[in-house]
């Protein structure tokens, strides 16, 4: 795999890191977890090939926030892993991850981090030439797969245009042995369970996605305003895995089962930037989204269950600068979202969420050093639209009429340059998060995750500090980026397996399983104090070798989480620890690579998890740059995954035990720009 990938953004002193050009097209991935996986503190929580969801040192779903163009994707992603996130990497200019003090700007659901994917469909400047645009295909072995991916730019004057479009068609996925670790599925259902097993290849794994969007703005020396439609559409299978129907008609249960998520969003998004005559205010930037988010899923081609989340977010923001030294942005962010299911899966009611958040960025510049912080608060209004929940497994719970949280965070953080090519940061940060809807009021099966949900209405904040350290050094041929951090969750809410299961036909819950079709884990939402440590390091040389570049990395990241009482265990599903070394040669009209990475076993899977096997991870990758006539570029390149054929079970993955991941894969791509 291609290396020397991460670019540093050092605007603030926090830890970000921006993948784009020929970098970011030679990891685009089927999602966008798969596209950031190789980033170092980011992993991806995979949930069959259609689902990859970042993992940020640990933390992910509501804590981790997806953004288009500074915005929420508002999809349903974070209120289940099986979710899969509305963004289609192919479109992306560029891929933004934010750790640290500037993630206040994005409210308590990225007390984590941010991933941010940004493209042109509300253009911002005048283009620089009539049409312009690219094309993009591809192909791949494993799974056998094609996807393409078009844009084009024009304008004249004052207008600008933008139009794009997507597809993304994908096959069963082969996989290197048994899609069942059979040994791990009887620890947790039983000895006693039945179950059917596949070799080889993962069923129920094909998808295929559609999507585009148009947009216009007017622009201008001070500024721009524009608007874009867009739509998206999501086709993919869950591995069975010996799964339950959705059907609650008593002996009606296939041998095979097929549970597919089929999603429709669409989007309309309004931008505005002003660049102010007025001294001391540098900007005006205000945006609005309203997105209507469908999934239905279906149970061997029959809708049981639809989803909704029904969303209007705005955000302003004002940069200032009443001295040079002193830049700074306030602002303020609104959203108002209906969200509920109805069918067979109504494990969270319908609800209807209100937030509002207001904060400031302050930032102190001198030569040598800077100090920025940051400063939110938040509040969050739930409300259920049903009073009472009943039916389920004999139980009748009564819900709140109201639920109202209140989120203050706060962060400084310290960069000093004591000399050219050497920067030390040093970062502390207080964030809280409101309890998100199915935390709170969950209570009934989810067979995609194989899990019976059970929310806590009496759920507090969450808060958490983190301390963040990280030294960055470049010297002559030899970079040495190392970021260490410790951060204490107090009243950290988590997925706790409860060790019983849920029988799907009888409605009972059991110690035991006789059927793995029949019966799933049960899984209640909790709170503890956490503690989470880890380090991500780099060492990186590069020597100009007869026609190009040599480039070596050795790389490696950890992060440890547990509770904080006595005999309480670990975090569960947290990734392990990884680290490999990669290889590059960059001429002007070639480029070869090679990524080796190492995955520890995961030993400390959490109480009643299972643990997961060490792993090695081969890639390798050739890109070329093709002459072409006039302003016209291309770039192909050949992509090798997983060479070794190693069977990987994912950490971070609710499937880990009923589905490894990819086997070897080949993917051939050709990029034209025009």
């Amino acid at each position: 795999m291609v290396i020397g990938e991460r670019t540093p953004q050092r605007e603030h002193p926090v830890a970000a890191t921006t993948l784009a050009g020929e970098q970011l097209r030679m990891r685009v991935g089927a999602t966008l977890g798969a596209t950031l996986d190789a980033e170092l503190g980011v992993h991806n929580a995979s949930f069959g090939p259609g689902v990859g969801i970042p993992v940020i040192r640990g933390l992910t779903g509501t804590r981790v926030r997806m953004l288009h163009n500074g915005l929420g994707t508002h999809d349903a992603a974070a209120s289940s892993p099986d979710h899969a996130v509305t963004l289609e990497p192919l479109l992306a200019d560029e891929i933004r991850v934010v750790r640290g003090a500037e993630t206040i700007r994005y409210g308590s659901s990225a007390i984590g981090g941010t991933v941010e994917v940004r493209d042109n469909r509300i253009p911002e400047r005048a283009v620089e030439q009539p049409v312009t645009g690219a094309l993009e295909l591809r192909h791949d072995r494993n799974p056998l797969a094609h996807a393409g991916v078009f844009k084009v730019d024009v304008g004249a004057g004052f207008l600008a245009a933008h139009a794009d479009g997507y597809w993304r068609d994908s096959n069963l996925v082969d996989i290197p042995g048994p899609a069942l670790n059979a040994a791990a599925v009887r620890d947790e259902f039983g000895d006693g369970v039945d179950f059917e097993q596949t070799v080889g290849r993962l069923a129920n794994s094909d998808l295929e996605a559609r999507g585009g969007a148009v947009g216009a703005s007017l622009v201008g020396p001070a500024g721009f305003a524009g608007i874009s439609v867009a739509t998206a559409k999501n086709n993919y299978g869950i591995p069975p895995g010996g799964l339950p129907p959705h059907s609650d008609i008593p002996g009606q249960l296939p041998a095979v089962q097929r549970i597919r998520i089929d999603i429709e969003q669409g989007r309309q998004d309004f931008r505005l930037g002003l660049d102010t005559p007025i001294e001391g205010i540098e900007r005006i930037a205000a945006q609005v989204a309203r997105v209507k988010y469908r999934h239905h899923e279906q149970d061997s081609g029959t809708v049981s269950t639809v989803f909704r989340n029904d969303v209007l977010e705005a955000r302003t923001e004002l940069d200032h600068r009443l001295h040079p030294r002193l830049p700074g942005t306030i602002g303020a962010q609104w959203i108002d979202r209906d969200f509920g299911a109805v069918g067979f899966e109504t494990f969270v009611p319908p609800s209807t969420i209100r937030s509002l958040g207001v904060f400031a960025l302050q930032r102190v510049e001198f030569d040598r050093f800077s100090v920025s912080g940051g400063i939110r608060r938040e509040t969050v209004r739930t409300r259920p639209l049903e009073r009472v929940r009943s039916g389920i497994g004999a139980i009748d719970v009564t819900l709140p009429r109201r639920l109202a949280y209140d989120a203050h965070s706060a962060s400084i953080a310290l960069a000093v340059r004591p000399w050219p090519g050497l920067e030390l940061t040093l970062g502390f940060d207080h964030a809280e998060r409101a309890p998100d809807v199915q935390e709170l009021l969950a209570l009934g099966p989810h067979l995609s995750t194989r899990s019976f949900d059970i929310g806590n209405p009496n759920l507090d904040n969450e808060r958490g500090n983190m301390l963040d350290a990280g030294l960055h050094w470049t010297l002559g041929w030899l970079t040495l980026d190392l970021d260490a951090y410790w951060r204490r969750m107090n009243d950290y809410i988590f997925l706790a397996n409860q060790g019983i299961v849920y029988d799907v036909e009888d409605a009972v819950f059991r110690a035991e399983c006789v059927r793995l079709d029949r019966c799933v884990s049960v899984f209640g939402y909790t709170q503890q104090d956490a503690l989470f440590t880890g380090f991500e390091v780099l060492i990186g040389g590069h020597w100009l070798i007869g026609p190009g570049e040599l480039e070596i990395e050795v790389f490696g990241d950890t992060v440890r989480g547990y509770f904080a009482d006595d005999g309480a265990g670990d975090v569960p599903r947290l990734p392990p620890a990884s680290f490999g070394l990669g290889i590059a040669f960059d001429a002007e009209r070639w480029r070869v690579g090679t990524r080796l990475t190492r995955g520890m076993a995961q030993r400390r899977a959490g109480r009643n998890e299972s643990p997961t096997a060490g792993y090695l991870q081969l890639n390798a990758d050739l890109g070329v740059r093709l002459p072409v006539a006039g302003s016209t570029r291309a770039f192909a390149f050949l992509r090798a995954n997983n060479l070794l054929d190693d069977e990987i079970r994912n950490a971070t993955s609710f499937l880990r035990n009923f589905m490894p991941e990819p086997g070897r894969s080949v993917e051939l791509a050709l990029r034209v720009e025009f």
